[in-house]
């Protein structure tokens, strides 16, 4: 039994050279997997930046061709009947968002300009006729930085707006954010009445 207990108290003290060329692999490895963790994270890091540049873009351009109202909705009863139809109007000014692209505004363009979208409950009419007066600009159907022009759109035919009654409009540029405009009658029907 002192063999043995003399045999365990040498295992303790024996002392070999392995450790230090053990700790270099051990270190060795930890620099090596450190590296490809870095690398990885650094290529996900570039992927991810581009990324963002390319949504940051997209959304740029979404917004750079998009048309913003100015001022109140204005509804008038022409024919003075006390209801809007086909035979009355609805008028609202158009500019572009500050530093926007140019939007061509011309209903007799077959492509490339505004869609005017009109719904109310009775019915849902895409690309109905409207009419743009000039208020201020240079004289084209280009929308451009600084210009305001008023739109005019007839309710179609079918289409009955009584007190109370909501309506609405998409106004889609070709490019950039559809503007949504929806406004609700007010009690009691006048000849002209301005809507917020």
């Amino acid at each position: 039994m002192k063999k043995l207990f003399e045999l365990l108290s040498n295992l303790g003290r024996k002392e070999e050279g392995m450790t230090g060329p053990a700790m270099a692999i051990v270190l060795a490895s930890f620099i090596i997997v450190g590296s490809s963790v870095a690398f990885g994270v650094l290529n996900a890091g570039s992927y991810s930046s581009q990324q963002v540049e390319d949504t940051l873009m997209a959304s740029l351009d979404s917004i750079l061709g998009s048309v913003q109202t100015r001022g109140a909705t204005t509804v008038i009863d022409v024919d003075d009947d006390g209801a809007i139809d086909e035979s009355d109007r609805i008028e609202f000014d158009i500019a572009i968002v500050p530093g926007g692209n140019p939007v061509l505004v011309d209903p007799a363009a077959d492509t490339g300009s505004i869609i005017i979208n009109y719904a109310d409950a009775q019915d849902r009419v895409p690309g109905i006729a409207y009419s743009v007066a000039e208020i201020s600009g240079d004289g084209d159907n280009l929308l451009e930085t600084g210009e305001l022009f008023e739109i005019t759109v007839k309710p179609p035919g079918g289409s009955r707006l009584a007190a109370n009654e909501t309506f609405g409009l998409e106004i889609i540029p070709p490019q950039g954010a559809v503007l949504t405009i929806n406004r609700t009658m007010p009690p009691v029907i006048d000849r002209v009445m301005t809507l917020h």
